[in-house]
């Protein structure tokens, strides 16, 4: 579309699918310098109609919604569209919104270029939209709109009748606090009574069988036990002896043990009873 950059002629032409054609070479004189390497695309020229703009009144500074202007390709051939621009007037307080146009809009077609109206100054505010492309003839169309001032404060209105009180709140138990350092220790109270006597306890006996193992196991009873029968059960592991029942005849006595091994441990449980009284006294010896 329009002249050429450089007069040129004897140049190759070759026609685009899009239906531009392609200039490539040629002359622009009859000097040796004067061949031509660069090219340049050319299109058949189609006409336009493209529908104004208006925003209305809007606040000043105040951004509004995208508008639109239609634009059909009114003539018989493609419209290459190459750009858009604004133009004169106030065309700093309008702005390119979504773009709804392709790059090529064929004979017959539609399309539309949205813009955004943001006034800078109180009053009506103009300014033109341009598309740059292959168009004979008109190829733009007015923008328009006004702005208005925002209205100045007035003095304030008296008050107004206090409002119902608010429904009570929700009643809610905050989180326990840590607890508190401990006090300082209290005097000491009174001696409590005596408590009953403990059982007595087993100890060695010195008496030992020729290997040198213990043979019997003695015991002391803190109580009166005369009349008592005593039990002693010896276990090793898995293995179990008992020692016949004898009745005592003081608090201090002894049970003869079967053959013990030196130097084992064994466990002795030894069980008094008289009526129903029944005390257990148990230990540990190395014979």
């Amino acid at each position: 579309a329009g002249p050429m950059t450089a007069a040129r002629w004897g140049e190759a032409f070759t026609l685009m699918e899009d239906t531009r054609v392609l200039a490539t070479g040629g002359l622009q004189g009859l000097g040796p310098d004067d061949v031509l390497a660069s090219t340049e695309v050319f299109a058949r020229n189609t006409t336009v109609d493209m529908t104004p703009i208006s925003f209305g009144s809007q606040a000043l500074g105040a951004g509004g919604p995208t508008v639109y202007s239609g634009i059909r390709n009114t003539g018989d051939a493609p419209l290459f569209i190459d750009r858009w621009r604004l133009e004169g007037g106030h065309f700093d307080d309008f702005d390119f919104g979504a773009n709804r146009c392709p790059g090529v809009l064929y004979p017959g077609d539609r399309c539309a270029r949205g813009l955004v109206f943001t006034p800078t100054a109180a009053g009506p505010r103009e300014t033109d939209l341009l598309v740059i492309a292959n168009v004979d003839g008109e190829n733009s169309t007015p923008v328009t709109g006004h702005a208005t001032a925002a209205p100045a404060d007035g003095a304030p209105g008296p008050t107004g009748p206090a409002g119902p009180s608010g429904p009570q709140g929700a009643s809610v138990t905050g989180p326990a606090g840590a607890a508190g350092a401990a006090g300082p220790s209290g005097p000491p109270g009174e001696q409590g009574a005596q408590g009953p006597r403990g059982l007595g306890g087993a100890y060695r006996c010195k008496e030992r069988d020729r290997t040198g193992a213990k043979r019997r196991v003695c015991f002391l009873v803190i109580f009166q036990a005369r009349g008592m029968t005593a039990r002693a059960t010896i276990t090793r592991g898995r293995s179990i002896r008992r020692v016949r029942a004898r009745k005592l005849t003081s608090n201090t006595a002894d049970l003869a043990l079967p053959r013990l091994v030196k130097g084992r441990r064994y466990k002795v449980t030894i069980t008094l009873r008289k009526g129903r009284e029944t005390y257990v006294i148990r230990r540990t010896i190395r014979a």
